[in-house]
Protein backbone atom coordinates (compact mmCIF):
# COMPACT_ATOMS: atom_id res chain seq x y z
CA UNK A 1 0.00 0.00 0.00
CA UNK A 2 1.22 3.26 -1.25
CA UNK A 3 1.37 6.80 1.51
CA UNK A 4 -1.82 7.68 -0.49
CA UNK A 5 -4.22 4.60 0.90
CA UNK A 6 -7.37 5.84 3.01
CA UNK A 7 -6.18 3.06 5.69
CA UNK A 8 -3.38 2.10 7.71
CA UNK A 9 -0.86 -0.60 7.05
CA UNK A 10 -0.36 -1.48 10.57
CA UNK A 11 -2.50 0.87 12.62
CA UNK A 12 -0.46 -0.01 16.27
CA UNK A 13 2.88 0.85 14.80
CA UNK A 14 5.38 3.37 16.62
CA UNK A 15 5.12 5.45 13.45
CA UNK A 16 1.57 5.69 13.34
CA UNK A 17 1.22 6.26 17.27
CA UNK A 18 3.39 9.20 17.16
CA UNK A 19 1.54 12.67 18.48
CA UNK A 20 2.87 14.95 16.01
CA UNK A 21 3.85 12.78 12.88
CA UNK A 22 0.91 14.69 11.63
CA UNK A 23 1.27 18.06 12.99
CA UNK A 24 -2.58 18.01 13.81
CA UNK A 25 -3.94 20.51 15.95
CA UNK A 26 -7.52 21.20 17.26
CA UNK A 27 -8.87 23.32 14.90
CA UNK A 28 -7.38 20.67 12.23
CA UNK A 29 -9.91 18.56 13.85
CA UNK A 30 -12.64 21.14 14.27
CA UNK A 31 -12.96 21.51 10.94
CA UNK A 32 -12.46 17.83 10.33
CA UNK A 33 -15.50 17.11 11.96
CA UNK A 34 -17.54 20.42 10.86
CA UNK A 35 -17.08 18.78 6.91
CA UNK A 36 -17.40 15.49 7.51
CA UNK A 37 -18.74 13.69 3.98
CA UNK A 38 -22.27 13.53 4.19
CA UNK A 39 -24.24 13.90 0.56
CA UNK A 40 -26.55 16.45 1.74
CA UNK A 41 -28.42 16.71 -2.01
CA UNK A 42 -29.16 12.90 -1.85
CA UNK A 43 -32.63 12.56 -1.33
CA UNK A 44 -32.23 10.76 2.35
CA UNK A 45 -29.26 12.43 3.50
CA UNK A 46 -28.50 10.91 7.35
CA UNK A 47 -26.59 12.01 11.05
CA UNK A 48 -25.28 8.34 10.52
CA UNK A 49 -21.93 9.72 10.76
CA UNK A 50 -21.91 11.92 13.64
CA UNK A 51 -23.88 9.78 15.78
CA UNK A 52 -20.88 6.98 15.24
CA UNK A 53 -17.79 10.16 15.62
CA UNK A 54 -20.15 10.58 18.82
CA UNK A 55 -19.84 7.03 20.13
CA UNK A 56 -16.63 7.08 19.61
CA UNK A 57 -16.05 10.62 21.37
CA UNK A 58 -17.60 8.56 24.86
CA UNK A 59 -15.36 5.45 24.44
CA UNK A 60 -12.31 7.68 24.60
CA UNK A 61 -13.90 9.63 27.39
CA UNK A 62 -14.38 6.31 29.23
CA UNK A 63 -10.90 5.57 28.91
CA UNK A 64 -11.28 3.08 26.31
CA UNK A 65 -8.56 1.73 23.42
CA UNK A 66 -8.28 3.42 20.49
CA UNK A 67 -9.98 0.74 18.14
CA UNK A 68 -13.54 -0.31 18.95
CA UNK A 69 -14.97 -3.57 17.16
CA UNK A 70 -17.62 -3.77 15.37
CA UNK A 71 -18.98 -6.69 17.06
CA UNK A 72 -19.06 -4.43 20.35
CA UNK A 73 -21.07 -1.52 18.56
CA UNK A 74 -23.38 -3.04 16.85
CA UNK A 75 -26.09 -3.25 19.05
CA UNK A 76 -25.78 0.14 20.60
CA UNK A 77 -25.41 1.78 17.76
CA UNK A 78 -28.19 0.14 15.82
CA UNK A 79 -30.11 1.49 19.08
CA UNK A 80 -29.03 5.08 18.23
CA UNK A 81 -29.81 4.96 14.66
CA UNK A 82 -32.88 3.72 15.78
CA UNK A 83 -33.47 6.11 17.41
CA UNK A 84 -31.94 9.44 16.42
CA UNK A 85 -31.10 8.46 12.54
CA UNK A 86 -33.77 9.78 10.93
CA UNK A 87 -36.15 6.93 10.29
CA UNK A 88 -33.04 5.16 8.61
CA UNK A 89 -33.83 2.77 5.86
CA UNK A 90 -30.51 0.43 7.69
CA UNK A 91 -30.03 1.59 11.31
CA UNK A 92 -26.91 -1.14 11.66
CA UNK A 93 -24.24 1.28 12.06
CA UNK A 94 -22.10 -0.83 9.20
CA UNK A 95 -21.71 2.50 6.61
CA UNK A 96 -20.48 5.18 9.10
CA UNK A 97 -18.24 2.35 10.94
CA UNK A 98 -16.31 1.99 7.69
CA UNK A 99 -17.03 5.06 5.38
CA UNK A 100 -15.14 7.71 8.12
CA UNK A 101 -12.42 5.90 6.92
CA UNK A 102 -12.67 8.55 4.03
CA UNK A 103 -12.60 11.45 5.94
CA UNK A 104 -9.61 13.61 7.00
CA UNK A 105 -7.95 15.42 9.64
CA UNK A 106 -5.43 18.05 8.69
CA UNK A 107 -2.72 16.39 6.57
CA UNK A 108 -4.11 12.79 7.37
CA UNK A 109 -7.35 10.39 8.15
CA UNK A 110 -9.64 11.39 10.58
CA UNK A 111 -10.23 7.08 11.19
CA UNK A 112 -8.61 4.23 10.18
CA UNK A 113 -10.14 -0.06 9.66
CA UNK A 114 -7.16 -1.78 11.68
CA UNK A 115 -4.85 -4.08 9.90
CA UNK A 116 -6.27 -2.82 6.22
CA UNK A 117 -3.97 -4.46 4.31
CA UNK A 118 -4.54 -8.60 6.34
CA UNK A 119 -8.26 -7.65 5.92
CA UNK A 120 -7.40 -7.40 1.89
CA UNK A 121 -5.96 -10.52 1.60
CA UNK A 122 -8.64 -12.18 3.29
CA UNK A 123 -10.89 -11.09 1.07
CA UNK A 124 -8.87 -12.19 -2.20
CA UNK A 125 -8.45 -15.38 -0.44
CA UNK A 126 -12.06 -16.02 0.60
CA UNK A 127 -14.18 -18.12 -2.32
CA UNK A 128 -17.69 -15.89 -1.47
CA UNK A 129 -15.45 -12.21 -2.45
CA UNK A 130 -12.39 -13.44 -4.25
CA UNK A 131 -14.22 -12.53 -7.67
CA UNK A 132 -16.29 -9.86 -6.53
CA UNK A 133 -12.93 -8.13 -4.96
CA UNK A 134 -11.85 -7.83 -8.54
CA UNK A 135 -14.65 -5.33 -9.79
CA UNK A 136 -15.72 -3.98 -6.13
CA UNK A 137 -13.42 -2.05 -3.86
CA UNK A 138 -12.47 -3.63 -0.68
CA UNK A 139 -14.27 -0.93 1.23
CA UNK A 140 -17.63 -1.80 -0.99
CA UNK A 141 -17.22 -5.78 0.21
CA UNK A 142 -16.63 -5.34 3.86
CA UNK A 143 -19.35 -2.86 5.19
CA UNK A 144 -21.79 -5.60 5.39
CA UNK A 145 -22.52 -6.78 8.89
CA UNK A 146 -21.73 -10.32 8.26
CA UNK A 147 -18.30 -9.86 6.92
CA UNK A 148 -17.57 -6.89 9.34
CA UNK A 149 -18.28 -10.09 12.12
CA UNK A 150 -16.62 -12.51 9.89
CA UNK A 151 -13.14 -10.81 9.89
CA UNK A 152 -13.39 -9.30 13.52
CA UNK A 153 -12.97 -5.93 12.13
CA UNK A 154 -12.09 -2.84 14.34
CA UNK A 155 -11.89 0.51 13.50
CA UNK A 156 -11.25 3.78 15.57
CA UNK A 157 -9.72 7.64 15.30
CA UNK A 158 -6.19 7.42 13.50
CA UNK A 159 -3.07 7.61 16.40
CA UNK A 160 -2.69 11.40 15.97
CA UNK A 161 -6.80 11.61 16.25
CA UNK A 162 -7.11 10.19 19.44
CA UNK A 163 -3.81 10.74 21.05
CA UNK A 164 -5.25 14.42 20.24
CA UNK A 165 -8.56 13.78 21.99
CA UNK A 166 -7.15 11.81 24.88
CA UNK A 167 -7.81 13.47 28.19
CA UNK A 168 -8.93 16.60 26.01
CA UNK A 169 -12.18 16.74 27.78
CA UNK A 170 -12.69 20.41 26.56
CA UNK A 171 -12.43 19.58 22.68
CA UNK A 172 -14.17 16.31 22.98
CA UNK A 173 -17.32 19.14 24.14
CA UNK A 174 -16.81 21.04 21.61
CA UNK A 175 -17.05 18.51 18.85
CA UNK A 176 -19.45 17.18 20.38
CA UNK A 177 -21.29 20.63 20.84
CA UNK A 178 -20.65 21.42 17.19
CA UNK A 179 -21.97 18.00 15.86
CA UNK A 180 -25.26 18.09 17.78
CA UNK A 181 -26.20 21.53 16.64
CA UNK A 182 -25.60 21.39 13.45
CA UNK A 183 -27.59 17.65 13.33
CA UNK A 184 -30.34 18.08 15.91
CA UNK A 185 -32.84 19.72 17.23
CA UNK A 186 -31.73 21.42 21.22
CA UNK A 187 -34.55 19.00 22.70
CA UNK A 188 -32.43 15.82 21.41
CA UNK A 189 -29.50 17.07 22.88
CA UNK A 190 -28.94 15.83 26.19
CA UNK A 191 -30.58 12.55 24.99
CA UNK A 192 -27.99 11.74 22.89
CA UNK A 193 -25.15 12.99 25.16
CA UNK A 194 -26.57 10.63 27.68
CA UNK A 195 -27.04 7.74 24.92
CA UNK A 196 -23.18 7.96 24.24
CA UNK A 197 -21.53 8.82 28.02
CA UNK A 198 -20.58 12.34 27.19
CA UNK A 199 -23.29 13.78 29.49
CA UNK A 200 -21.59 12.85 33.12
CA UNK A 201 -18.41 14.81 32.41
CA UNK A 202 -19.94 17.50 31.13
CA UNK A 203 -21.28 18.25 34.49
CA UNK A 204 -17.92 18.45 36.11
CA UNK A 205 -17.09 20.90 33.52
CA UNK A 206 -17.27 24.74 33.71
CA UNK A 207 -20.37 25.71 31.93
CA UNK A 208 -18.46 28.87 30.13
CA UNK A 209 -15.70 25.59 28.39
CA UNK A 210 -18.79 23.84 26.84
CA UNK A 211 -20.25 26.80 25.50
CA UNK A 212 -19.47 26.94 21.50
CA UNK A 213 -20.61 29.42 18.56
CA UNK A 214 -23.91 28.11 17.64
CA UNK A 215 -25.16 28.36 13.77
CA UNK A 216 -27.09 31.50 13.60
CA UNK A 217 -31.00 31.34 13.68
CA UNK A 218 -33.24 34.07 13.13
CA UNK A 219 -33.91 35.37 16.52
CA UNK A 220 -37.54 36.60 15.12
CA UNK A 221 -38.83 32.74 14.75
CA UNK A 222 -39.55 32.41 18.19
CA UNK A 223 -41.94 35.22 18.79
CA UNK A 224 -43.49 35.03 15.50
CA UNK A 225 -44.31 31.60 15.69
CA UNK A 226 -45.57 32.23 19.31
CA UNK A 227 -48.06 35.15 17.96
CA UNK A 228 -49.26 33.41 15.21
CA UNK A 229 -50.32 30.77 17.33
CA UNK A 230 -51.61 33.11 20.30
CA UNK A 231 -49.22 31.62 22.53
CA UNK A 232 -50.34 28.48 22.66
CA UNK A 233 -49.93 24.83 22.59
CA UNK A 234 -51.09 23.82 19.18
CA UNK A 235 -52.18 20.18 20.23
CA UNK A 236 -53.56 20.66 23.75
CA UNK A 237 -54.18 24.32 24.12
CA UNK A 238 -51.65 25.21 26.92
CA UNK A 239 -51.22 28.62 27.44
CA UNK A 240 -50.02 29.46 31.24
CA UNK A 241 -48.16 32.74 31.76
CA UNK A 242 -46.77 34.24 34.56
CA UNK A 243 -47.95 37.98 34.38
CA UNK A 244 -46.76 38.32 30.57
CA UNK A 245 -44.50 35.95 30.21
CA UNK A 246 -45.30 32.82 28.62
CA UNK A 247 -44.19 29.42 30.47
CA UNK A 248 -43.66 26.25 28.56
CA UNK A 249 -44.62 27.23 25.22
CA UNK A 250 -41.98 26.79 22.59
CA UNK A 251 -41.45 27.58 19.05
CA UNK A 252 -40.72 24.57 17.50
CA UNK A 253 -39.27 23.70 13.53
CA UNK A 254 -41.15 20.79 12.07
CA UNK A 255 -38.60 20.43 9.34
CA UNK A 256 -35.06 20.50 11.06
CA UNK A 257 -32.84 23.40 10.76
CA UNK A 258 -30.13 21.10 9.76
CA UNK A 259 -31.97 19.67 6.71
CA UNK A 260 -32.81 22.71 5.30
CA UNK A 261 -35.69 23.79 7.71
CA UNK A 262 -36.30 27.34 7.25
CA UNK A 263 -36.85 29.67 10.47
CA UNK A 264 -40.34 30.78 8.86
CA UNK A 265 -43.65 30.63 10.67
CA UNK A 266 -44.95 27.96 8.24
CA UNK A 267 -41.90 25.89 9.28
CA UNK A 268 -43.02 26.46 12.79
CA UNK A 269 -45.50 25.24 15.89
CA UNK A 270 -45.94 26.80 18.87
CA UNK A 271 -45.88 23.61 21.48
CA UNK A 272 -45.93 23.20 25.24
CA UNK A 273 -42.68 21.59 26.39
CA UNK A 274 -44.08 18.01 25.90
CA UNK A 275 -45.55 18.07 22.47
CA UNK A 276 -42.26 19.84 20.93
CA UNK A 277 -40.19 17.14 22.74
CA UNK A 278 -42.52 14.49 21.58
CA UNK A 279 -42.58 16.40 18.02
CA UNK A 280 -39.00 15.91 17.75
CA UNK A 281 -38.53 12.33 18.90
CA UNK A 282 -41.31 11.56 16.51
CA UNK A 283 -44.08 10.41 19.62
CA UNK A 284 -46.23 13.07 17.61
CA UNK A 285 -47.00 13.78 14.09
CA UNK A 286 -48.93 16.11 11.85
CA UNK A 287 -50.73 15.09 8.95
CA UNK A 288 -52.12 16.49 5.97
CA UNK A 289 -55.24 17.75 7.52
CA UNK A 290 -53.22 19.12 9.85
CA UNK A 291 -54.37 16.10 12.29
CA UNK A 292 -52.57 15.30 15.42
CA UNK A 293 -50.53 11.76 14.85
CA UNK A 294 -49.66 9.47 17.45
CA UNK A 295 -46.81 6.68 17.16
CA UNK A 296 -47.35 3.35 18.39
CA UNK A 297 -44.45 2.99 19.97
CA UNK A 298 -45.89 5.87 22.54
CA UNK A 299 -45.86 3.79 25.95
CA UNK A 300 -46.23 4.57 29.78
CA UNK A 301 -48.69 4.19 32.23
CA UNK A 302 -52.37 4.70 30.32
CA UNK A 303 -53.61 7.88 32.41
CA UNK A 304 -49.95 9.92 31.37
CA UNK A 305 -50.55 7.97 28.08
CA UNK A 306 -54.44 9.63 27.32
CA UNK A 307 -53.52 12.79 29.14
CA UNK A 308 -50.61 13.81 27.01
CA UNK A 309 -51.11 11.97 24.06
CA UNK A 310 -53.98 9.33 22.76
CA UNK A 311 -56.72 12.09 23.57
CA UNK A 312 -55.51 14.16 20.56
CA UNK A 313 -54.77 11.68 17.83
CA UNK A 314 -57.12 12.19 14.99
CA UNK A 315 -58.19 15.98 16.10
CA UNK A 316 -57.22 18.89 14.13
CA UNK A 317 -54.52 21.28 15.99
CA UNK A 318 -54.74 25.25 16.27
CA UNK A 319 -53.92 26.77 13.44
CA UNK A 320 -53.25 30.55 12.94
CA UNK A 321 -55.81 32.74 11.56
CA UNK A 322 -53.57 34.39 8.65
CA UNK A 323 -53.55 31.09 6.10
CA UNK A 324 -49.98 31.73 4.91
CA UNK A 325 -48.40 30.97 8.29
CA UNK A 326 -50.03 27.54 8.56
CA UNK A 327 -47.26 24.58 8.10
CA UNK A 328 -46.31 24.01 5.16
CA UNK A 329 -47.78 20.32 3.65
CA UNK A 330 -44.19 19.90 2.54
CA UNK A 331 -42.43 20.27 5.75
CA UNK A 332 -45.06 18.19 7.25
CA UNK A 333 -44.23 15.90 4.77
CA UNK A 334 -40.77 15.78 6.12
CA UNK A 335 -41.57 15.37 9.23
CA UNK A 336 -43.91 12.27 8.56
CA UNK A 337 -41.26 10.45 6.44
CA UNK A 338 -38.07 11.29 8.44
CA UNK A 339 -39.02 11.61 11.75
CA UNK A 340 -42.25 9.86 13.25
CA UNK A 341 -42.15 6.67 14.44
CA UNK A 342 -44.25 4.94 12.69
CA UNK A 343 -44.73 1.32 12.52
CA UNK A 344 -43.92 1.23 8.84
CA UNK A 345 -41.88 4.10 7.24
CA UNK A 346 -43.94 6.26 4.96
CA UNK A 347 -42.13 6.76 1.53
CA UNK A 348 -42.26 10.13 0.16
CA UNK A 349 -44.82 10.53 -3.26
CA UNK A 350 -41.42 11.05 -5.28
CA UNK A 351 -40.18 8.08 -3.96
CA UNK A 352 -41.00 4.75 -5.41
CA UNK A 353 -42.78 1.65 -3.22
CA UNK A 354 -40.61 -0.94 -2.13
Amino acid sequence: MNDRHPFSKKSDSKKSDSKGDLGLTAEDLLHAFDHLRQNRSAKRPSPHKPLMVLLALGRILRGDRRFMAYSDIQGPGTSLIEDYGLNARQPDPCLPFTHLSGDRAGQGRLWEIRDWDEIQRRLKEDPATREKIEHQSPLMLIRSPSRLKKHDVEAGFTAPVYHLLKGNHRLIFQIARRLLDKEFPETLHADILARVGLDEALDEMDHREAIVKRRPRDPRFREEVLVAYGYRCAVCDYNIRLGNTSLGVEAAHIRWHAYRGPDRIDNGLALCTIHHRALDNGAIGIDEGMRVMVSDHVNGDRDSCERYFHRFRGKEIHLPYNADDRPDPDHLEWHLDRVFRSRRRRPLASEPLP
